[in-house]
């Protein structure tokens, strides 16, 4: 009785962790993206989705260990292949005690032939499919703009200044970052700076920067001199129509304009 309760509760942990696993996919826009891309590619089979929520709560594990079990049970349907710098007179005797001895399952033979194996049903697209995903281009300069805001007000709670004196002579790096897809945080440490590294990821998702007025009114100068600076080159215009046309005319390539940026909302930022 009590290896059949410690059983049932390794079941029950394993389950708590896949589902917390799919839990944190669905919070996940990368994932909801390469889920599309698999939809796309491949006709929307199951074998490719996924599990979800409501699909892992059906999942029989009795008949799970049963088919692992009858996956692993008859040798005679795998081809064996060792490499490596292993001498073949030390081999074999290994294989004939441990893997020759294996018994045979009965009623069933060896490897299936590819020719009877039934394919998972779907079929490549036959064109090149195209969606749009986007959200709204004023909203996306502002989000564009919240790594210069945040790197001005400081993303863990202190200016920059004052980090800097507080961190002074511990060797200690990191920083967030956004893409079109995912949002990430990267970062490096001293071993005997691990603790402040620690306190920084905490403060980073504890801290809610508050902008003052005038705050930010010479990094803007700053970032508006740097866009004019941008329009006067000539290649900056070149590299510019490059991405317009690789990526017809997608916003999310295209470098932020001053009338765009008159537009950015800091404190959305």
């Amino acid at each position: 009785c009590l290896l059949l309760l410690v059983m049932l509760l390794l079941f029950c942990y394993a389950q708590l962790q896949v589902r917390q696993g799919v839990e944190a996919q669905l919070r996940n826009p990368l994932h909801a993206y390469h889920t599309r891309i698999r939809q796309i590619n491949y006709e929307g089979c199951y074998f490719f989705d996924p599990i979800t929520l409501e699909e892992l709560d059906k999942v029989d594990l009795e008949a799970a260990c049963r088919h692992h079990r009858a996956a692993f049970s008859n040798p005679a349907e795998f081809t064996l292949m060792f490499t490596g710098n292993a001498k073949f007179t030390a081999l074999l005797p290994l294989v004939t005690m441990y893997l020759a001895t294996i018994p045979a399952a009965p009623g069933r033979g060896g490897p299936m032939d590819c020719r009877e194996t039934k394919p998972l049903p779907f079929k490549f697209p036959e064109a090149p499919v195209v969606e749009d995903v986007e959200v709204p281009r004023d909203v996306f300069y502002t989000a564009s703009m919240s790594g210069v805001v945040a790197n001005q007000l400081g993303p863990f709670g202190h200016k920059p200044e004052v980090l800097g004196e507080i961190l002074a002579g511990r060797r200690v790096g990191l920083g967030p970052s956004e893409g079109a897809y995912s949002r990430t945080v990267k970062g490096s440490a001293s071993p005997t700076d691990l603790k402040s590294v620690m306190q920084l990821l905490h403060l980073l998702f504890t801290t809610e920067p508050k902008l003052e007025p005038g705050e930010m009114d010479s990094v803007m100068v700053q970032v508006r001199q740097g866009v004019e600076a941008q329009l006067r080159n000539p290649l900056h215009a070149y590299h510019t129509r490059i991405r317009q046309i690789n990526y017809e005319g997608c916003y999310f390539f295209d470098p932020i304009t001053l009338e765009e940026l008159d537009k950015v909302d800091l404190e959305a930022a």
